[in-house]
């Protein structure tokens, strides 16, 4: 039994030591582990460490490559959420603040033309 915070997780890095330990072609293990993911981040994970393991480059350097690239990508997916913010805002603004503002402003204006017809009669 698995005691961890993701379960899921857990068993596809188990699935995947099971497999390092039986097969020798420890890139294939982790291309299964990339391909059963499905997560793009992971492949990159994956094809760092395939890099390590085949040519003897050093691992470190190679994540902080792919950390330094997965932030930029996240910080652009964040600032496109950010530009669409203003759009998605201005409904609520309409639909709430605006007729509360002409309620304000309208409301002595509305006053001062009843009391004026009131006093024309």
């Amino acid at each position: 039994m698995l005691l961890s915070s993701n379960r899921e997780v857990a068993e596809e890095f188990a699935a995947t030591a099971a497999e390092m330990r039986v097969s020798s072609a420890r890139g294939q293990a982790l291309e299964n582990l990339a391909q059963r993911a499905g997560l793009a981040s992971l492949r990159g994970i994956v094809a760092a460490l395939n890099q390590s393991i085949k040519f003897g480059t050093p691992l470190a350097a190679s994540l902080r490559v792919l950390a330094a690239e997965m932030r930029a990508e996240r910080l652009a997916r964040f600032e496109e959420r950010a530009a669409r913010l203003p759009v998605l805002l201005s409904l609520p603004l309409m639909g709430f603040i605006l007729p509360a503002l002409m309620i304000v402003i309208g409301t002595p204006l509305a006053l001062r033309i009843i009391d004026m017809l009131g006093k024309g009669l």
